[in-house]
Parts: C-alpha cells; sequence; structure tokens
C-alpha cells in the first residue's frame, strides 16, 4: 500500500570514511541520525521541495533542496566537509544498523503499487525474536503467511509457496529455503534491502502467479570494506566485502554451513541433516556501464527417523543403500539450488537507462519416500537459461518502461516405485519438458500532479506449443489530502512451471521445496486475476494506519486432492481452481525509543477440483501479529513480538508419525515416521488456536584487534514465552481417535555476532 516519500542515502567524510552520529533535518526538524555505517533513512515526506540539513561535530553544516515530484523513494548521498581538525583516516565499525525490519508499505521507482512493502537498509538489526532470517523477516508483512510457526513456505494472498517469483539482484533463484527453523537459505547479511510485491505488480515481472521478492546486495567500498557473521546453536556463517580498485568495483562473499544437525532425536542420537550456502556478488565498471554478477548455491539433506523398522530391497548403489542390497531407515531427502547471472545497465545522457541481463537458475531434488505399505523414490530437476532487455525513460510527468525477455526451461520429473523384493520397478510417472516463452512488456506511469499516481501496462507471453497470452496491469493511488490516501490494483498473470509439492502434506509445514514441471500436454499453464482496494491515512508523523483489501481468482494449477498421500505427486495430476480474499489492518508507531507495528488480517483461501473443494492450510480466518521494539540507548535493543488467531486447516497424517521440537537451544527436534496423508478429503480437520510471545535482548560490545575496531553483538531470545500448546498438524491414533502434533515449546536461542 503506498505512503509518501523517503529519502535515504550515506553521509561521508572527505576521505570516503562513513559518519556516524551526524543529525538529518528535514524542514527544520530533526528526522534521523546515521548509523555506523553512515546509512540514514527518512519517510513519510510529502511530495513537494524540501530542505535538508546535515549537521555533525567538527564538521560544516551541509544544507540541500530536494523536490519530490511524486511518492518514489529518492537516493541522497552526501559528504561533509571538516571544518577544525582535519581527522586522519580511521575505520569506525559497530553493532549491525538497526532500522526499522518492515517499512510501512512504500513505492519505487516513482510508481503506484498496492501491496508493495519495503524492508530498507539496516533491516538485520531489528530481527532478534524470530532470528535474523530473509524468510521470516517477509513473513512479518501484511498479506504474507508461512504455515504452522516456520517460514520455510511462505504464501503470499493465499496462494502456494511455488507461485512466487525470487530475484536475486534480478537473477531468478529455486528453493531458495532449507528445513524446521533454519529458513532462508539466502545470507542475510549479503542482502542491503528487500522488495515484497504481494499485489499487482509492474509489468516487467513475470512467471509467476502470487507475489515477487527482490532481493537486494549492497556496494562495497574501500571504507566498507570487511568481515561479519554470527553462530548459533546450529550454524555460523561470514561474509567479506571489499573493493576492486584495478576493476573500479567491489565484491561479495560469503557463506553458511550448519555444524551439527539442526534436528535430533529424542533419545539424543542426530538425524541425517545439513545445510551449506555460497553466494558471491561482484561490480564492474565495463563498457560504459556498469556490470553485476551474482551468483548462489545451497545444498540441504535431510533424514526422517522411521516410525517402525523399514527394510526395502534396492538394486542400486545410490544414497541410503546399506551395501547389502537392503535400504533401511526413514525417508531421504535431498535438495539443492544454484543460480548464476550478470547484469549491465547504463544510464545514457538523454536519461534513457539500458538494462541487460542474462542467467542461468536450476535445482535438483531426490527423494526416497518410504510409507510402511511400500515405497517410491523421485528425481526432480529443472535447468533455465534466460535473457532480457528493458529501456526506460523518465518524462516531465511520468515515464515509459519497455522490454523483452527468452526464458528456456527444461523440467524433469520422474516418480520410480522400489519393489520390496526385487528391483527398481519401471517408472510411475515420468514427465519431461521444455517449452521456450518469449515475453514483450510496456509500461506508461503518469504522474500529472502531486495528487495522482497511475501506472498501466501490458505483458504478452508466447509459449511454445501454446497459445498467446496477454496480461493487462493497473495500479492507481490517489491523494484525497496530505494524510490520506486511496488506493487502486488489477491485474492478470500466468505461470508456466508448476510444482508438483504437495504442500497439504504435514512435511510442507516443516521444509521448504519446489518440484518444479512445465506446462505439457498434462499441465496446463495456470493464470490468475487479482484486484486489490487499499487506504492509508497519516494520523501524526509518528503513527500510520492502512487497510489493504484483495480478492484473487486463479485456474490451471496442479492440487493434492485425490493424487497422493504422499510429499509430491505419483500418479495423475488433478488441475483445479481457487480463490482467495482478504483485509489486511495495519498501524506503524516510530517514536524515539519506543517503535511498533501490528496487523488484524481477516482471509479466506479455497482450492476447487472436479467434485469437491477444500480450504488451503495457509488459510487463517483471522489472526493478529505484532512487533514491538525498545532501545535503551544506541547499543541495547530489547524487542517483543507476539501472534494469535484461529488454527489452519490439516489434513489427518497417518499414524506412527510425530514431531518433537524437544530441542530447546535450536528449537527444533525430530520428526519420526513417514508423513502420509490418511486416505480421504483434503483439510477436512481444522487445528486449535495459537497464541504465541517472544521475546528478545541484543547488546553490542565495542572491540578492537590488531589495530582494526570492530563489534561483537550478543543476541538473547525466549521462544514461546507462555509455553502455551499450539499445534501443527493431526495425526491418527489408536482406533479412530486423533492426536495433535505440538509445535515449538518455551525454548532458549542464543547468537553472537561480528562485524569488523
Amino acid at each position: 500500500m503506498a505512503t509518501p516519500a523517503g529519502v535515504h542515502g550515506t553521509v561521508r567524510s572527505g576521505e570516503g570514511l562513513p559518519l556516524r552520529g551526524v543529525r538529518v533535518e528535514v524542514d527544520g526538524t530533526g528526522q534521523a541520525v546515521t548509523d555506523s555505517l553512515g546509512h540514514y533513512a527518512v519517510g513519510a515526506l510529502l511530495p513537494g521541495s524540501h530542505d535538508l540539513r546535515f549537521v555533525a561535530p567538527w564538521y560544516a553544516p551541509r544544507r540541500m533542496s530536494v523536490l519530490l515530484s511524486d511518492a518514489s523513494d529518492l537516493a541522497l548521498d552526501v559528504e561533509l566537509s571538516p571544518v577544525v581538525v582535519i581527522l586522519p583516516s580511521i575505520g569506525v565499525t559497530a553493532a549491525p544498523p538497526t532500522a526499522t525490519a518492515v517499512s510501512a508499505p512504500s513505492r519505487a521507482e516513482g510508481t503506484a503499487e498496492l501491496g508493495q512493502y519495503r524492508i530498507g537498509s539496516g533491516w538485520q538489526g531489528d530481527m532478534l525474536t524470530q532470528g535474523v532470517d530473509i524468510q521470516k523477516a517477509i513473513a512479518a508483512v501484511p498479506g504474507v503467511v508461512g504455515r504452522g510457526e516456520d517460514a520455510t513456505s511462505l504464501s503470499m494472498r493465499g496462494g502456494s509457496a511455488s507461485e512466487n517469483l525470487w530475484l536475486l539482484d534480478g537473477i531468478p533463484i529455486y528453493g531458495g529455503s532449507h528445513f524446521g527453523n533454519a529458513s532462508s537459505a539466502i545470507l542475510p547479511d549479503a542482502i542491503s534491502y528487500m522488495n515484497v510485491h504481494t499485489g499487482v505488480t509492474s509489468a516487467r515481472f513475470g512467471g509467476r502467479l502470487s507475489g515477487v521478492v527482490e532481493l537486494e546486495t549492497a556496494d562495497s567500498t574501500p571504507s566498507a570494506a570487511g568481515i561479519t557473521g554470527a553462530v548459533n546453536a546450529s550454524d555460523v556463517r561470514a561474509l567479506v566485502r571489499g573493493a576492486l580498485p584495478m576493476a573500479h568495483g567491489s565484491y561479495l562473499l560469503g557463506g553458511r554451513t550448519s555444524f551439527r544437525s539442526a534436528w535430533q532425536t529424542a533419545d539424543g542420537l542426530t538425524q541425517e541433516s545439513a545445510y551449506r550456502d555460497f553466494i558471491g556478488v561482484a561490480r564492474l565498471n565495463a563498457a560504459g556501464g556498469s556490470l553485476r554478477v551474482v551468483s548462489f548455491l545451497s545444498g540441504n539433506k535431510l533424514g526422517l527417523e522411521p516410525g517402525s523398522p523399514i527394510v526395502v530391497s534396492s538394486a542400486t548403489g545410490d544414497s541410503g543403500d546399506n551395501g547389502s542390497g537392503q535400504l533401511s531407515g526413514g525417508t531421504m531427502l535431498g535438495w539443492k539450488s544454484s543460480s548464476i547471472g550478470a547484469t549491465w545497465t547504463q544510464l545514457g545522457a538523454d536519461g534513457l537507462e539500458v538494462r541487460l541481463r542474462s542467467w542461468y537458475s536450476g535445482a535438483t531434488a531426490d527423494i526416497t519416500w518410504l510409507p510402511e505399505w511400500g515405497s517410491s523414490r523421485l528425481r526432480s530437476t529443472v535447468s533455465e537459461l534466460g535473457m532480457s532487455a528493458e529501456g526506460g525513460r523518465e518524462w516531465a510527468h511520468g515515464s515509459n518502461l519497455f522490454g523483452l525477455s527468452l526464458v528456456r526451461p527444461t523440467t524433469s520429473y520422474a516418480v520410480a516405485q522400489l519393489s520390496t523384493d526385487a528391483a527398481i520397478a519401471s517408472a510411475a510417472s515420468t514427465r519431461t519438458a521444455t517449452p521456450t516463452t518469449a515475453s514483450l512488456f510496456t509500461e506508461w506511469s503518469w504522474r500529472p500532479n502531486n495528487q495522482l499516481v497511475s501506472r498501466i501496462g501490458m505483458r504478452g507471453n508466447a509459449t511454445s506449443g501454446a497459445r498467446m497470452n496477454v496480461e493487462p496491469r493497473v495500479d492507481i493511488s490517489y491523494y484525497t489530502s496530505a494524510d490520506t490516501h486511496f488506493d487502486l490494483g488489477a491485474g492478470r498473470t500466468h505461470q508456466t512451471l508448476q510444482s508438483m509439492f504437495n504442500e497439504e502434506n504435514l512435511l510442507g509445514t516443516l521444509i521448504g521445496l519446489e518440484l518444479p514441471s512445465a506446462a505439457n500436454g498434462a499441465i496446463p499453464t495456470a493464470s490468475a486475476d487479482q484486484i486489490g482496494l487499499g487506504i492509508g491515512h497519516r494520523v501524526s508523523s509518528r503513527i500510520t494506519l492502512t487497510a489493504d483489501s484483495y480478492l484473487r481468482r486463479w485456474s490451471g494449477v496442479p492440487l493434492p486432492a485425490n493424487t497422493t498421500g504422499g510429499v509430491f505427486v505419483t500418479d495423475s495430476v488433478v488441475i483445479g481452481r481457487g480463490h482467495s480474499s482478504g483485509v489486511v489492518l495495519g498501524a506503524t508507531y516510530a517514536g524515539r525509543a519506543l517503535s511498533a507495528h501490528a496487523a488484524m488480517s481477516f482471509a479466506r483461501s479455497v482450492r476447487e477440483y472436479d467434485g469437491g473443494s477444500y480450504h488451503a492450510g495457509v488459510e487463517r480466518p483471522w489472526s493478529v501479529a505484532g512487533i514491538f521494539d525498545y532501545r535503551l540507548g544506541h547499543r541495547t535493543l530489547a524487542q517483543l513480538s507476539l501472534g494469535a488467531g484461529t488454527g489452519e486447516p490439516s489434513s489427518i497424517t497417518g499414524a506412527g508419525v510425530d514431531w518433537r521440537p524437544d530441542h530447546l537451544p535450536t528449537q527444533s527436534g525430530e520428526l519420526e515416521g513417514t508423513p502420509v496423508n490418511l486416505p480421504g478429503p483434503v483439510n477436512i480437520e481444522r487445528l486449535p488456536g495459537f497464541t504465541r510471545i517472544d521475546v528478545g535482548l541484543r547488546r553490542s560490545w565495542p572491540l578492537g584487534i590488531a589495530g582494526r575496531s570492530g563489534a561483537l553483538t550478543t543476541s538473547l531470545r525466549v521462544v514461546n514465552l507462555l509455553n502455551t500448546t499450539n499445534s501443527i498438524g493431526v495425526v491418527a491414533a489408536a482406533g479412530s481417535s486423533l492426536r495433535l502434533v505440538r509445535g515449538t515449546p518455551r525454548g532458549l536461542g542464543f547468537e553472537v555476532g561480528w562485524l569488523f
């Protein structure tokens, strides 16, 4: 939902060093203070002219005038000159900067868009009670929900997780999540800010039905060179950044590894589980423009303890074979993803901006699924080659954007039945497809005055072997006064890559996994239509109220109904349709020491197929959530987060399955047995309502090592403070009774971070 504009940037000295503690005044009133990296951000400014003044001890004050012609964010970097003493070059670092983790809804690039949210620079500093994680930060955005207590599988406005487009510096990524309490596979320290689009997006985005998440890494300068990282009870991560002087650019390299199993059995034995992540970014000056190269790698493996002894013959020596031809133990899952791409951008003297991009993105999944009455093995792969070209130009009262793209994904999805007495039987289901999709889009933004901001776009997609699809999109914001505005969004999207993952399975609550299969004879291209209405009102300079409503309908989507009780489709595909609707009421308070964000949501999400329908597992008829921050000086942050609401729909899982989240240091545990849904209606039960309160405290400690200044941060959090018995699933018990699977109990989490 749109809000007034903001100004952000970096304040540096003449030597290029970031300046901390610089007071930023807007129209004579102090609005912000720069953090340890020199960053500042001022929000909620009305379109028009504003006077900015930057004041710091020992530096000459600097005054600048800015003209905000629309509600876009303005990037403004400032350099201050010393007036009394010229200080030698020093490196000043401290704890990671704190900022509003989830900013109020904002418009980027001077365009209107209902349901767009900016998670601004320094967001890591406010991720405390849930841990520093990208997907958990996104789950706090209105209109976005996870499943159960985890954020491994995110739904935007009632859609499935596979219907969200993830972009890392503009490069698509697949399977960017782990399992359990370890959600995102992307290092949080590498991401400067995020744009989350939950509504009708720009025409430049295509290929997904629901939302779009833009993850942007930060530029590095000589003064910002250093290393950051953190260690907790389950993994360790580190990030190195610096400059490439010879290439007039910068680099960023980071990695993370689990050093112990995130899941353990009740008797203390470790299950087979691990994950590894890598990210690398380089920025160079090339051919009169700027070249950015990004790479991403992630790998996961997870073994589930059997609920009862299972022995299955295997004719291969694949993972899980004990060497004697006997495959014993529980379900084995392994998945990995990789992306590499390059973007070249040039801004011409006439205001024309050109962007060329090429990429490769892929993912594989290998699952040995062992229910008690048989077994099967799935291997799913996707590899995507793509290229795009975009151009845009600003003019007096708006802008034009146009572009084209060519994408060629190759998908393979094969399921083989494992015999209990011989070899692997013939494949029960094999699907391969290599469609090529060419897209052409154009978009026109119009801002005739300070009251109206509008955007109209059109996208056309032509896929080999299918008819051309047209996607009209429109977003409009209208200010009735300086403090009140109304927003409207409507549009259509299409999706060629569908997922065979059964999200209505208990395992879908605990892991984030994509099993893509491209449109072919059995799987159509899915489509979705959406309309949204919103209103925003600024009560005062500190309080903002918002309301966001939406209605979505989609068709041509594979559903788990009547197909499989497992985590993936093993036989015929059921193609269905669905609809969702909801209202999100939000409130934001930004004080000097206390800040708060609260939201109340009312939502409905239904899947339909020939012969039946069911409520999706992401549906929460009503829920409330809030985050309250209190800053005890500039080094200490206390945070409380709360959530409450009705329970989610759930299918009944077969007997012998249990989730025991009793490993308190990591708030994780053991998933015992093979989660297979019982035959019958999908999501026939609804879980009880939930209530959860988490609290946390973070403190930074200045530290110098080998002449280099830095800081350590210590974070302590209490999860589920009230020890409420929240449920994540329903399991069949003895006789005809049912048993609830409990979520995370009360526990402690501790993390140590560093910045040098």
